[in-house]
């Protein structure tokens, strides 16, 4: 970056009011007095230290957040507000200290901690060296297990003066959101760039569209920072209910452009959509209503490799812009530096032979009438030739499985109509309105089979990398404090499912030999499992390792026909 350090706050005047809502204004003044309070309870930094944070109330996060960076720590930021997840990251070597602001939560809550009242002449803030790191913030878990990201000041702040320069908004603009201010998009737009672009925020983070309308009553020329599904939401209310919003953020995933079109039409609405990622922060924008492709945000380059995956040079990359980064994100770009986005690589998956995306179907989904949110996703098949078979969660009230079957007749391939469509009440969306592929899973009931990673074929043999679920049918009973995979489970569902798909001419199993069973497996394990065809013909050699730590081993000897193909 060239900016050599950054300073917060040199927008807003003493007395500018900073949050507004529930809980009450506060002005700059106040905000720094609080922020000397609860640095001063802080314990000292050491090398690589952080303070985990997670709060409901805007205003208490901006607080915490300033003092942990006053006080010489980095912020660590869990991906969503659920308990696991903020445990995850409170239990990390280098957290020192939980701060929240919920009675009885694990941790310290800070309110006792904080001002009646402004201090005449409270401290000011120190500016922030652009190499020094800042915060760690966790993936959503949304295709995976939750990765952390380190980012500097001259990525996270970098990218906040940015938008704080391009949005162009006047001073003392309020900023409304949807989204928590501990995700990385909630934390740029409803807490980072309002401190360093003069604006203010609200302390609330409404989630139903009834609730979003009542808090713009009042406010003129709002800034309204907001995901897909509630966008989606918002465009069904009554007319004018959007009349205060002067310009919209959207991130998270594309805005779908039904609703891009609701919005313009029946509201004067057209979103401004933000594509990045945690990893790489901020990449490009786009309105769709006026031009479907995307641009790169200023100092941001975009190329494709010869798979067709984003190759980002960015100075809120790791590495900055000199190297570029690969995405999962498949693009095209033309040749004024604009792209398309075309998904991603890890939500493209072969079912019967056909690629499909996974955001396609859920685009199909969703724009059927009646339905109000879908989630697709990608399930190891039962039936070897078919290999992957994709289900679907809908929201929809008022229609039936046979319905949502028939509305995408002539819309899919029969391969890739999902196997199994389940109704439900609303998706177990994460506060920022991400769908962590375990929770669309637990929808449809216990799992019976472990997840394949990896599948290799090797010369004697088979190599395998399975994880197990948590929602395993078979850590039914075995147990409930300390689930674990019964001996039974692992030589029939890890060793003998995949024998037999390899050797279908293989008929009964004759016999069990060299059984040991050394260390229990449980749930989230991740297995490496080899299979070595042995002689005489017949004969299968396993291993199953978790880590460096052998967990089952043996011989299964099976009465042979023919050959193995």
């Amino acid at each position: 970056m060239s900016q050599a350090s950054f300073a917060l706050l040199h927008r807003h005047q003493p007395g500018d009011v900073i949050a507004f809502g529930p809980g009450g204004e506060r002005s700059r003044a106040w905000l720094l007095t609080d922020v000397a309070r609860v640095a001063g309870q802080l314990p000292s930094p050491t090398p690589g230290s952080h303070i985990a944070l997670v709060c409901a109330d805007r205003y208490h996060f901006a607080v915490a957040l300033l003092a942990i960076w006053s006080r010489g720590h980095a912020v660590a930021l869990p991906p969503n507000g659920q308990a696991q997840s903020v445990d995850l990251v409170a239990d990390r070597a280098e957290v020192l200290a939980l701060l929240h602001d919920t009675t009885g939560a694990r941790g310290d809550d800070f309110r006792p901690w904080l001002a009646t009242t402004p201090a005449n002449d409270p401290p000011q803030l120190s500016a922030i060296t652009a190499e020094r790191l800042l915060a760690t913030v966790w993936t959503s878990g949304s295709t995976g297990a939750p990765q952390p990201y380190a980012k500097t000041a001259g990525q996270l702040l970098g990218e906040a003066s940015l938008w704080a320069d391009q949005l162009r908004l006047p001073p003392a603009t309020p900023v409304l959101a949807t989204v928590p201010p501990h995700h990385l998009y909630g934390l740029l737009f409803s807490v980072l760039a309002p401190l360093l672009g003069g604006w203010r925020f609200d302390r609330a983070t409404p989630l139903h569209a009834e609730t979003v309308v009542a808090r713009l009553a009042g406010q003129q020329r709002a800034l309204l920072v907001a995901i897909p599904a509630h966008w989606r939401s918002l465009a069904n209310e009554d007319r004018d209910a959007l009349a205060q919003v002067e310009l919209g953020l959207s991130s998270t995933a594309p805005l779908p452009a039904a609703t891009a079109e609701a919005l313009d039409e029946r509201h004067g609405v057209r979103p401004l959509e933000v594509f990045g990622s945690t990893e790489t922060g901020g990449i490009a924008t786009r309105r769709q209503r006026d031009k479907p492709s995307w641009t790169p945000l200023p100092g941001v380059a975009v190329a494709q490799d010869h798979d067709g995956a984003a190759l980002v040079r960015s100075p809120f990359a790791p590495g900055g812009a000199l190297e570029p980064l690969r995405c999962a994100d498949v693009v095209q770009v033309a040749a004024d530096g604009t792209f398309a986005h075309l998904g991603r690589r890890d939500g493209v998956v072969k079912t019967g032979g056909v690629r499909v995306a996974l955001a396609e179907v859920e685009a199909l989904l969703l724009a059927t009438p009646g339905v109000r949110d879908a989630a697709v996703i990608a399930v190891d098949s039962a039936q070897v030739a078919r290999g992957t078979e994709l289900w679907a969660a809908v929201v929809a009230p008022g229609l039936t499985v046979a319905a949502l079957r028939q509305a995408l007749l002539g819309r899919l391939e029969p391969v890739v109509m999902p196997r199994r469509l389940l109704l439900v009440e609303h998706l177990p969306r994460a506060d920022t309105g991400k769908l962590p592929a375990g929770a669309v899973r637990a929808l449809f009931g216990p799992v019976r089979e472990l997840e394949l990673l990896e599948r290799s074929v090797a010369e004697d043999g088979l190599r395998l990398r399975m994880r197990v679920p948590e929602n395993l049918y078979w850590f039914v009973g075995h147990f409930r404090a300390h689930p674990v995979l019964p001996g039974i489970v692992q030589v029939h569902e890890i060793v003998m499912r995949h024998v037999r798909a390899e050797r279908p001419n293989w008929q009964a199993l004759l016999r069990v030999q060299r059984l040991k069973f050394r260390r229990t497996i449980g749930p989230d394990d991740v297995l490496s499992v080899e299979l070595r065809f042995a002689q005489p013909q017949g004969t299968v050699d396993f291993t199953i390792v978790r880590g460096d730590d052998p967990c089952a081993s043996g011989r299964l000897v099976f009465e042979a026909s023919g050959d193995h193909a």
